[in-house]
């Protein structure tokens, strides 16, 4: 996949890449977009890829997802796009809106639930 700067924010593209790369994906190439006044990011896939645009848009929330003629992932950042910001683009991991890590909201299958009730 490729990641495009399409804002006028300097290293956008590469707080992406570093993000994307922790997380295990492939980046191929990066830099600034033809046009630099997008406000929302974009996620642009070639033929048979669209689920695997889905999956990756689902690391920026609020991106668009489009179908493009040349194949392969293309990541255009918007305005939208806040690196470190609970994840790649803001939505893939790290703190939610309550500032807890998701392991730190939730309970372990080893928990009891039951545990404090009383019947009678």
């Amino acid at each position: 996949m490729s990641v495009r700067n399409g804002t006028a924010t300097p290293g956008l593209a590469a707080s992406a890449v570093e993000e994307l790369r922790e997380r295990h994906f492939t980046v191929t190439g990066s830099g600034n977009a033809a046009s630099r006044d997008h406000t929302t990011t974009v996620v642009s896939y070639g033929p048979g890829e669209r689920e695997h645009a889905a999956t990756l848009a689902r690391l920026f929330p609020g991106a668009a997802v489009e179908a493009a003629d040349g194949p392969g992932l293309t990541v255009t950042l918007g305005a939208d796009y806040r690196p470190d910001a609970g994840g790649a683009g803001n939505g893939g991991g790290g703190t939610g809106a309550s500032g807890k890590t998701p392991g730190e909201t939730g309970r372990s299958a080893a928990d009891d639930p039951c545990a404090d009730l009383s019947y009678g």
